[in-house]
């Protein structure tokens, strides 16, 4: 619209011209109010310099303004379907928008607020079914901070279903799993069939005595354009003729309706080993000591002999994963499994 066009060449003349001085800025938001990119700018600026109650501020403004943006669009609704609600990312208008959530999802997640920051991402994933920004890394970790654990659950057994039904109706075993990219996913569904198998033994105790003490794992039912999007991401649908995989292994894994927690990290640590080391540091395990030790050597010894998984083992995903759940695997249970798996897993060999 004219409006837009007038407010965005504001911006970019206030930009050009404020020098590091935030007054310009300033103005032109106060003659445009509405106008998304000046908030985002702001917000960059003020995060710049600093001042991190000013960019939670304008953080504020900008999901405010995308979410009057979202009800006040014709023909446009959240209660619709996700593939009623694409949106092209290509589209220069557009592009605010998706920074604007993909932020907020950060912004919020660092404000407490874990259910919101989830909504948010799962609202990120469902406006183009190409991901552009991302939001499929982020989906399980705001999912089991938000204690989304079936969703958690549900996803992967929709994972590990569909690798199984490209391999026939053979046991799954992770040489025939694709070049996956998201150890997040397996290492989080582990810990969330871990804490429902906790919470209903404690249910079932305290059943006994007439008390309540479960652990409530929320469920959001997951949208199949949401569920496509994620399945493609982690790469369960990629063909597996002709897949050089990183590492053969000796070990079966059940069913993935049959798959314990115990299982379930087995299968991420098998198919992870270096997101697994990494966790480990970042949890603040002694990795020179057993069985951190003998995994390290036989991960050292595959990239040496195997050029895909040295690669693999050097992509970033696997360093932002150990960074950004660290957290959540360092109650004693938590670290119990990981380590209960890893020496499972350095006993069969990979």
């Amino acid at each position: 619209s004219p409006e837009y066009s007038k407010a965005h060449h504001a911006l970019q003349f206030a930009v050009e011209t404020s020098m590091g001085n935030t007054d310009a800025l300033i103005k032109t938001w106060q003659t445009n109010p509405h106008h998304l990119p000046t908030v985002l700018q702001l917000a960059s600026t003020f995060q710049t310099l600093g001042d991190v109650s000013k960019t939670a501020e304008f953080m504020d403004i900008a999901l405010h303004l995308v979410g009057n943006l979202f009800s006040s669009s014709r023909g446009f609704s959240m209660f619709d379907p996700p593939t009623k609600r694409q949106i092209p990312f290509d589209h220069d208008p557009n592009t605010p928008i998706f920074t604007a959530l993909s932020r907020g999802v950060h912004h919020v997640l660092g404000k407490s607020f874990a259910k919101t920051s989830h909504e948010i991402c799962k609202v990120l994933l469902g406006l183009n079914e190409a991901d552009p920004c991302g939001a499929a890394h982020l989906w399980d970790y705001t999912a089991v901070r938000a204690r989304e654990y079936m969703s958690v659950v549900e996803l992967h057994h929709a994972v590990v279903g569909a690798a199984m039904k490209i391999v026939g109706s053979q046991p799954l075993t992770p040489i025939v799993m694709p070049m996956l990219g998201m150890p997040s996913l397996y290492f989080s569904a582990a810990l969330c069939r871990h804490v429902l198998h906790v919470s209903s033994t404690r249910s079932a105790a305290s059943s006994s005595t007439g008390g309540s003490t479960a652990i409530k794992g929320n469920r959001t039912p997951l949208s199949k354009c949401n569920t496509d999007i994620l399945l493609r991401t982690v790469g369960a649908e990629s063909p597996l003729n002709n897949t050089q995989h990183a590492f053969p292994t000796k070990s079966r894994m059940p069913l993935c309706g049959a798959m314990t927690a115990r299982d379930a990290a087995i299968l991420a640590v098998t198919l992870f080993p270096q997101s697994a080391v990494d966790l480990a540091v970042a949890i603040g395990e002694p990795v020179t000591e057993e069985p951190w030790s003998s995994l390290q050597f036989e991960v050292e010894d595959l990239k040496r002999t195997s050029d895909v998984f040295a690669t693999r083992c050097e992509s970033s995903l696997h360093r932002i994963f150990a960074q950004r759940h660290g957290e959540l695997w360092k109650p004693v249970d938590h670290i119990g499994l990981l380590r209960d798996a890893v020496r499972e897993v350095v006993k069969s060999g990979l």
